[in-house]
């Protein structure tokens, strides 16, 4: 079971756009969710970076946090028909 600060830094995770600096988060949680499987870390010229795995989007996903593959691809056809609408 994961803390609330373990889930809280999962999302920090999650929410950059890419690998996120591994200093930007802390330490024990970072190991904790890179120990369940959930983040991995790998280091790049010198800077350590953290990436969501497949099995933290599971869990983000199982906890209404991020939005299933299909809500996901649904999305932009409900603004198109709005903007349809609209015009």
């Amino acid at each position: 079971m994961l803390s609330p600060h373990e889930i809280a830094t999962l999302i920090l995770a999650a929410a950059s756009l890419g690998p996120i600096d591994a200093d930007a988060l802390e330490p024990p949680e970072l190991a904790a969710l890179e120990q369940a499987r959930l983040v991995q870390v790998a280091v790049d010229e010198g800077q350590t970076k953290v990436t969501v795995t497949e099995d933290g989007h599971r869990v983000l996903r199982r906890l209404g946090i991020e939005p299933s593959a299909g809500e996901r691809s649904e999305a932009p056809r409900m603004a198109a028909r709005r903007e349809m609408k609209v015009s």
